[in-house]
């Protein structure tokens, strides 16, 4: 095997390694946070944010991030109409991370061409948003 050849065959194992590791890192943070406090965390950001009905996307400033959100050692949280976005990784153009629902509220967020998500608990999801 060329030098190349087993420097890409590291590479790749490499990266493979970081995306399990990430989600693996936000499930045990998950364990410490508790998923029914970050789900209240983010119900009251929620209600803030879109208090005036407003279909929009908001980035969460870091200054004004929960104790449960701080935990999670996010790269930014957005705020979607349905949910809360924490990116734990981001890998070319694809941006991973949990996606968390307002407690109270029973959506589930849809896929779509652009985003998928894997249900981890309730109201909690394993999220990959692509371009």
């Amino acid at each position: 095997m060329t030098d190349g050849r087993a420097l890409l065959i590291l590479i790749f194992t490499l990266l493979l390694g970081g995306c399990s590791d990430s989600r693996g890192r936000a499930k045990d943070a998950l364990k410490r946070v508790k998923g029914e406090q970050l789900r209240k965390d983010v119900a009251h950001y929620y209600k803030d944010i879109f208090a005036e009905h407003r279909e929009t996307i908001t980035t969460v400033n870091q200054q004004y991030w929960s104790l449960a959100f701080t935990k999670l050692n996010p790269q930014r949280v957005t705020a979607y109409p349905d949910g809360f976005a924490f990116c734990l990784e981001v890998m070319g153009d694809t941006e991973s991370g949990l996606y968390i629902v307002p407690l109270g509220m029973d959506l589930e967020p849809k896929p779509t061409p652009w985003a998928t998500f894997e249900k981890l608990s309730e109201g909690i999801y394993w999220y990959s948003f692509k371009p």
